[in-house]
């Protein structure tokens, strides 16, 4: 995309990471600079995919975020994966 606009977009990091070679390859992967086949987005058993709610109180707190705030959106997220988990069917 952004040699479409004339723009010059630095690559990502690749210093030192823990996981190695995995790590960086994720890295790639999140700038979305990382080519895959597409066995690799289409795994056996799929994928869980669920719409996310994302209250604006809780991401943009008047008077801005607090360690409790940041709980409390942290606990919001954690239920909505909970949920779409106990949704989910199970394939082994």
């Amino acid at each position: 995309m952004p040699l479409t606009v004339g723009a010059y977009a630095p690559p990502p990091p690749l210093t030192y990471r823990y996981a190695a070679a995995a790590g960086k390859r994720h890295r790639l992967r999140e700038a979305r600079v990382w080519i895959d086949p597409p066995a690799y987005y289409d795994p056996p058993g799929g994928l869980l995919a669920f719409d996310i709610d994302q209250p604006e109180r809780l991401v943009h707190p008047a008077g801005g975020m607090s360690v409790q705030g940041h709980i409390e959106l942290i606990n919001h997220q954690l239920a909505q994966v909970r949920d779409g988990l106990a949704r989910t069917r199970w394939v082994v």
